[in-house]
């Protein structure tokens, strides 16, 4: 899923990435790289990345 389609989808999913150091919902790049990819460039687990937002997202909170 690309990475502004992650955004779109879970609103919350952006301040959680924020606090990682991922400003991706500011970059240009969230149009055309994958959740994967954006986590590769910033030298992030994607699994971990994603067991993350998925806990977020099932709470319905931020962490």
């Amino acid at each position: 899923m690309k990475t502004a389609e992650v955004f779109e989808r879970y609103p919350e999913a952006a301040s959680v990435l924020e606090e990682y150091g991922m400003l991706c919902s500011g970059c240009f790049c969230a149009e055309a790289e994958t959740l994967g990819e954006a986590c590769a460039v910033h030298c992030m687990d994607t699994d971990a990345v994603i067991e993350l937002l998925n806990s977020v997202i099932a709470k319905g909170s931020s962490v």
